[in-house]
């Protein structure tokens, strides 16, 4: 059988974290990326104080993103 490399610089995947309620966008969120069809394609990072993130050079791949921020009083 025979292998193709999966092509990388392709893919990018950029947004906003916001607050479920509020709407506001949530600075220094962590932002997870991954994917069960690429092996080893893992990617953590914070949001900007904007709320922003962006994934570049990514394999084009389905990919799964989680985001999430502990706050603390």
């Amino acid at each position: 059988f025979e292998v193709s490399p999966v092509p990388t610089g392709a893919g990018v995947v950029s947004g906003v974290v916001r607050d479920r309620v509020t709407g506001e966008p949530l600075a220094n969120a962590e932002v997870s990326l991954g994917s069960l069809l690429v092996n080893g394609l893992s990617r953590f990072m914070l949001t900007d104080e904007n709320g922003e993130y962006s994934f570049e050079n990514l394999p084009l791949t389905t990919v799964q993103i989680s985001a999430s921020r502990n706050t603390f009083s």
